[in-house]
């Protein structure tokens, strides 16, 4: 699990196969850890698809996008 959630620090947006591929870690076991890092509220599944799911490491991408808002005058 740590792997994957490694590789979400550099990949906030990711489908289990690419976790797999970039991991070299087998699609069951990413499923898994992905699935587990879900329940804890680390990440979230946003396309409500049975297959090509993508998962987005939401809190992370908000604290990237911090202080990026426009200034509006």
């Amino acid at each position: 699990m740590l792997r994957v959630y490694k590789l979400l620090q550099s990949t906030p947006l990711i489908t289990i196969p690419r976790a797999s591929q970039k991991t070299a870690i087998s699609v069951p076991t990413v499923t898994a850890a992905l699935s587990r890092m879900e329940e804890l509220g680390i990440v979230r599944e946003i396309t409500s698809k049975r297959r090509d799911k993508l998962y987005s490491y939401e809190k992370y991408i908000q604290l990237l996008n911090e202080g990026t808002e426009p200034i509006n005058g």
